[in-house]
């Protein structure tokens, strides 16, 4: 192309690289991964143990305990430990977990039952471990929608475009949706 006689040179942006991507995926991640264990841990601690999170990445620990007082005699065949798992300290979920082997076939059986902050039974928990795909395809679709870049893109400067106008920013709605929709389709063997 010329234009008053000076060469102008049509280039696409660099391309980003396996390890940039990967490491700005791993930025994204914990961006979302950080606000969603501080929202859930704030609200078991409001709830009293009514909303818990059990997400992929889980601090957990695990002790032995027995039953007291439960008034269930079903109850007591079961060896049973606390577990909480906890996020720089805060809990955001606490359950007892009990397992029993039958002395005739062999079978293991377990139980899973939520606990309160104070260690007592309640019903079953609101659990949003389910938010982490969701919200993260939610911040990937609005970021690179709006911005070309999500936060981890931003710092590794990689963007994203449109193959047919890439000198738009941000791409247009449809194409942002079917780029996360089959993106997120990857991840689903993985989560199975």
């Amino acid at each position: 192309m010329t234009d008053a006689g000076v060469e102008l040179a049509v280039t696409w942006p660099r391309p980003g690289g396996l390890w940039r991507r990967l490491f700005a995926s791993l930025i994204d991640y914990l961006v979302i991964f950080v606000a969603l264990y501080v929202l859930v841990a704030a609200l078991f601690l409001m709830t009293d143990g009514g909303v818990k999170g059990s997400f992929w990445l889980n601090w957990k620990t695990c002790q032995s305990a027995s039953l007291k007082g439960t008034g269930d005699p079903s109850l007591s065949r079961y060896d049973w430990q606390v577990c909480v798992t906890s996020f720089f300290g805060f809990p955001v979920a606490r359950w007892a977990a009990g397992t029993s082997t039958d002395s005739q076939s062999k079978a293991v059986s377990t139980l899973s039952i939520d606990l309160d902050s104070n260690g007592n039974f309640r019903t079953a928990a609101l659990d949003l471990g389910f938010l982490q795909v969701l919200v993260l395809a939610t911040y990937l679709l609005v970021m690179e929608g709006a911005f070309s870049r999500s936060l981890g893109k931003g710092v590794l400067a990689l963007f994203v475009h449109d193959e047919l106008d890439w000198h738009r920013e941000g791409l247009a709605l449809q194409k942002a949706v079917r780029r996360q929709v089959v993106k997120f389709l990857g991840y689903l063997p993985a989560t199975l």
